[in-house]
């Protein structure tokens, strides 16, 4: 635009047309018929006529060129495969690599996948409930201002629905849910230190109970076995395993 229209302060006037009428929500549009008399869309493929034309020209005068061809093979990317989970009709992964996104994916018997849904780069491992035919998994949130600040928001898919939902509202940071006997269960850390095992309701994602780990501890995993909860967890004597019952944390290996 600059040098095709002759205007070097194209994108300073688009700005000032933003500042000055804010209502006008296409600035560049506005800039753009002021200083071509077209359209956005007309003045753009003249722009690119013009550019390729330029280049054509000037690649037709450097000619001829050195001929080149690869000695070797061609690049190959990785991909990474995580949170492998047997559901009801089959194998799941989470799918993310180098030139791939994160994704859910189905793997077939034969090899092949099919895509089921993208996932966030923010996203913890999933876990799966037989009983509700749902994924689970946590995802951080990043606060809009502060950018120290996170928070977590629990999420899940229905795998016959295909929709992604939030059961929580991210004010909290809770992290590898799991679904339990009365509820998910999940683990929330708090901002003051500490951490605790947290049973959400599985509709509304409202605070059920809640055991605070000994001080001293973090944790970082659990599952629920019957009406017992068990607890990966790290403290001052390492890595060990806890068993939770009626408010007490019983160590199981450590």
């Amino acid at each position: 635009f600059r040098y095709l229209y002759d205007c070097p302060d194209f994108t300073s006037g688009a700005y000032h047309i933003a500042a000055d009428k804010p209502y006008d929500l296409g600035a560049f549009y506005t800039v753009t018929r002021e200083v071509s008399g077209k359209s956005f869309d007309e003045a753009f493929q003249e722009v690119k006529d013009t550019v390729h034309a330029l280049w054509t020209e000037d690649a037709r005068r450097r000619a001829p060129f050195m001929y080149s061809a690869p000695v070797t093979d061609s690049t190959r990317h990785y991909t990474d495969y995580t949170s492998l989970r047997i559901a009801k009709d089959g194998l799941y992964a989470v799918k993310r690599g180098f030139v791939d996104t994160p994704s859910l994916v189905k793997i077939n018997p034969d090899g092949t996948e099919a895509h089921i849904t993208g996932f966030s780069y923010q996203a913890g491992n999933i876990k799966w409930s037989q009983d509700e035919n749902r994924f689970y998994w946590s995802e951080s949130i990043p606060d809009p201002r502060w950018t120290m600040k996170t928070g977590s928001v629990i999420r899940y898919m229905d795998i016959d629905e295909g929709m992604k939902r939030s059961l929580t509202d991210g004010k909290e940071m809770l992290y590898n849910p799991v679904s339990g006997k009365n509820g998910i269960i999940s683990i929330r850390y708090h901002v003051e230190g500490g951490s605790s095992i947290v049973v959400s309701d599985r509709e509304t994602g409202e605070t059920i109970d809640s055991m605070k780990a000994p001080d001293g501890m973090q944790i970082v995993e659990i599952v629920q076995d019957g009406d017992m909860i068990y607890a990966t967890a790290i403290s001052d004597d390492g890595y060990g395993i806890y068993r939770i019952e009626n408010g007490g944390w019983d160590t199981v290996l450590a």
